[in-house]
């Protein structure tokens, strides 16, 4: 073995009481949720691995279904922040050799071996590579190592710290509650843009959603137009 071979990682077993979907409905409230979590940590200190605890572990020496959900709940999280918007779709590569974003009526246009569609699962999945596309397997390379090591790796261990806070302490830091008024929870439901109480957004609101339908025929423009003139109506009711 060449000696700068590196050493193939070894997952761990997940407890005999963990599921996938409990992963998942644990995971949900973590991401979304402003209360219950040291339930989660306690939860997941208590069995998620069958040997150990899980917070002594790397991110990536976790179980593989742990990571799976993990990152694709982290990755639908991520995309959906108002700077990642445009990273999902179609990729092509231009006269010039530059991989470029494309949306869906152009992509239609080209063969299938000259465009890459970045996904969820693409995202997640390194098996899923461009084919004959260099430009755009450097550009999907950068942008899975961002995923991986600057947003999930770097969640899961902020998690790991927590869980072991809270078994060492018996507390964990909380999420500072939200206290929005009547007119700023419409805003928030509606656009979900980034307040003083999130810096992210609010992934589940309908502006996102409709920014990532695939069958809406809506302009986001005159959606978040309308949106937007809607909620100074409701300011204006409680005058």
């Amino acid at each position: 073995m060449n000696a700068k071979t590196k050493k193939a990682i070894s997952n761990i077993a997940l407890g005999k009481d963990v599921n996938v979907k409990d992963i998942t409905d644990d995971t949900t409230l973590l991401i979304s949720s402003d209360s219950n979590r040291a339930s989660v940590f306690l939860k997941w200190n208590e069995g998620l691995v069958a040997k150990g605890k899980w917070y002594d572990l790397t991110p990536m020496q976790l179980p593989l279904a742990f990571i799976e959900v993990t990152k694709k709940m982290v990755a639908i999280e991520w995309c959906n922040e108002p700077e990642n918007l445009a990273l999902l779709g179609y990729y092509h590569e231009n006269e010039k050799g530059v991989s470029i974003r494309i949306d869906d009526t152009q992509a239609l246009k080209l063969a299938s071996n000259e465009t890459f569609e970045l996904t969820i699962d693409s995202l997640i999945d390194k098996t899923i590579e461009p084919k004959n596309l260099k430009a755009t397997t450097k550009a999907i390379y950068k942008i899975r190592r961002k995923f991986t090591k600057d947003v999930w790796d770097k969640k899961i261990k902020k998690w790991q710290k927590d869980a072991k806070d809270i078994e060492d302490k018996g507390e964990v830091e909380p999420k500072v509650k939200a206290n929005r008024s009547f007119v700023e929870m419409v805003a928030w439901n509606i656009l979900g843009n980034p307040d003083e109480y999130n810096a992210q957004g609010y992934s589940g609101s309908l502006s996102r959603k409709l920014t990532n339908s695939k069958t809406s025929k809506i302009k986001q423009e005159d959606f978040d137009n309308l949106a937007i003139a809607f909620v100074e109506d409701v300011r204006k009711l409680e005058k």
